[in-house]
């Protein structure tokens, strides 16, 4: 028995040791890709279980997503390059006013004015094919726009559907826990009575703890597919746009 308690808290560091591991590189990984030292302690990792909204109430912000919002001023930039293509047809029309002052007796006038207007419109065969490109590159932004939201609507479906899954998960894995906390007292109350063994109540509280280790990791992977919808759907991790 002293040996397999043994065995098991060295198992217990060796996970411990993993686990920080597993932080510090989660912790660099963060300052490199946003360049924030983080801040605080470790996040709360125990869901309430609550509901998400509508999924209605995520697709209506996809629009605001960075994306989609991006897709969109393409198609902006995409019309006015066409509608200044087209407007390269139209004729240019200049003018022109020049004013002249002597005062130098016997050389005319002392002051003479002279107004001109100049008309040009050209044509050539370069032009039409400048409209068309515009045109095909406005049709290709328009379908590019119409393809991020889609692909933005579809990643908000999936990461809605995916928190309703996980939150089936953790309620099974706490449903889980409870029962292995359960059998882990029955364990130890047979052990005092003189019915059970020191083996039975170490796999007891082996089950426990592992239990407990899948009703956290549960609960961790529904955090974040709550912020990973939140964001999909063009939200901040608060639920504001």
């Amino acid at each position: 028995d002293v040996d397999r308690a043994r065995t098991d808290a060295e198992r217990a560091r060796q996970t411990l040791a993993e686990a920080e591991l597993q932080e510090r590189l989660a912790a660099r990984t963060l300052v490199v890709l946003s360049g924030v030292e983080p801040e605080g302690g470790r996040a709360p990792l125990d869901d309430d279980l609550h509901a998400e909204a509508a999924l209605d109430a995520f697709l209506d912000h996809v629009s605001a997503h960075p994306g989609v919002e991006a897709a969109a001023r393409d198609v902006v930039a995409a019309g006015q390059l066409r509608d200044a293509a087209w407007m390269a047809l139209l004729p240019t029309l200049s003018g022109s006013a020049t004013e002249r002052v002597t005062n130098a007796a016997g050389f005319g006038p002392t002051a003479a004015w002279a107004l001109g207007v100049t008309l040009n419109w050209t044509l050539d065969f370069a032009r039409p094919a400048a409209i068309s490109t515009r045109d095909h590159a406005a049709a290709i932004a328009e379908i590019r726009a119409e393809r991020s939201r889609t692909d933005a609507e579809t990643a908000v479906y999936e990461a809605w559907l995916r928190v309703t899954s996980l939150l089936a998960r953790a309620r099974a894995a706490r449903v889980a826990a409870t029962a292995s906390a359960h059998g882990a007292a029955v364990a130890r109350a047979c052990l005092a009575a003189g019915t059970g063994t020191q083996l039975e109540v170490s796999q007891a509280h082996r089950d426990s703890l592992s239990s407990d280790v899948l009703r956290i990791q549960a609960d961790a992977d529904l955090i974040v597919s709550r912020y990973v919808l939140r964001l999909r759907a063009g939200l901040g991790l608060d639920g504001e746009p």
